[in-house]
């Protein structure tokens, strides 16, 4: 499995339930998790080395609805180094971040979702678009996110996933 570092905010119920939900992907060898201190470079980390073309990053988030996970989306496209990572956004459906997603840089594919919780087509279907698109690294966003994606990313070969839960 590819190693990814996970963070969990608070102490609160659901944290509780997406750390047991997290480890149940370790232990499915889905994902392992370093729990090192982030370091200031860590970004330095992902960066190709045989090439200058940029990585080609996908972000899976469920919708591209009015919430502060899609802001923080928003954040990492416009902001983040386009000669080192080309941002491509997977959504299960679209909403009013669908535009500023794209105009911030991001190619946006909407992949509708068939189940509203654990939607094992989604996976599928993520997989053959991230072969399709060449896609070498994921950063999931929310939990359910997170578990489709590392399936996903697992199906297509073991592209390394990088997991957030807002």
């Amino acid at each position: 499995p590819r190693t990814v570092r996970a963070h969990l905010a608070g102490k609160s119920q659901r944290s509780t339930v997406a750390a047991r939900i997290v480890a149940a992907l370790v232990d499915l060898g889905f994902v392992a998790v370093s729990h090192e201190p982030r370091r200031d470079d860590a970004a330095e980390e992902v960066r190709p080395s045989c090439s200058s073309r940029p990585t080609r990053m996908a972000h899976a988030i469920q919708s591209l609805g009015a919430g502060g996970a899609q802001q923080v989306l928003k954040y990492l496209v416009a902001h983040g180094d386009r000669s080192s990572f080309e941002h491509r956004v997977y959504a299960g459906a679209g909403g009013e971040f669908h535009a500023e997603v794209a105009r911030a840089g991001a190619t946006v594919r909407i992949i509708r979702r068939h189940a509203p919780k654990f939607d094992p087509l989604w996976i599928i279907e993520l997989a053959k678009a991230f072969r399709e698109d060449g896609i070498q690294l994921l950063h999931t966003h929310l939990f359910g996110d997170s578990l489709h994606g590392a399936g996903a990313a697992r199906l297509v070969g073991g592209i390394p996933v990088v997991v957030t839960l807002h």
